[in-house]
């Protein structure tokens, strides 16, 4: 065991170590923030597919109630959400709100504006991914 060497442990003093409870308590926690912290990721990755579908759904004549829900509850979840919940968050998160297009505008306006929308959304995702680094840091610390 190179850690018992590096450590100046015996190999028997680690093996107590590592099954002890505490050990295996503080294990278990960092297992479940790693799987955390991987599902965020992969929610934050979706959030311009969400508004790209929020955004679609408006020009259909029979919107899926389904894919609107599904996407809408997607931006809940990571942080978008209706202005009655705002109560206190940064607004540049409900810009891309702004830009979304009217039913029945020009569609080659529409598909600017959704271009639009996708690059507010991306680079919001980046700078969410930024704070997040930030606050885990601190919290580490």
């Amino acid at each position: 065991m190179d850690i018992a060497k590096r450590y100046g442990f015996t190999p028997a003093h680690i093996t107590k170590i590592i099954n002890s409870p505490l050990f295996k308590a503080e294990q278990h926690r960092l297992e479940i923030l790693t799987e955390k912290v991987l599902i965020d990721s992969e929610l934050l990755s979706l959030q311009p597919r969400a508004v790209e579908v929020i955004a679609e759904e408006m020009f259909q004549d029979v919107p899926s109630a389904r894919r609107t829900d599904t996407a809408f509850k997607l931006l809940d979840r990571t942080g978008y959400h209706p202005k009655n919940e705002q109560k206190g968050i940064d607004n540049r998160r409900y810009t891309f709100v702004n830009l979304a297009p009217m039913p029945g505008e020009n569609p080659e306006e529409a598909e600017k504006r959704i271009k639009v929308i996708r690059d507010v959304v991306a680079s919001e995702v980046k700078q969410d991914a930024i704070e997040a680094e930030f606050r885990d840091l601190d919290q580490e610390a």
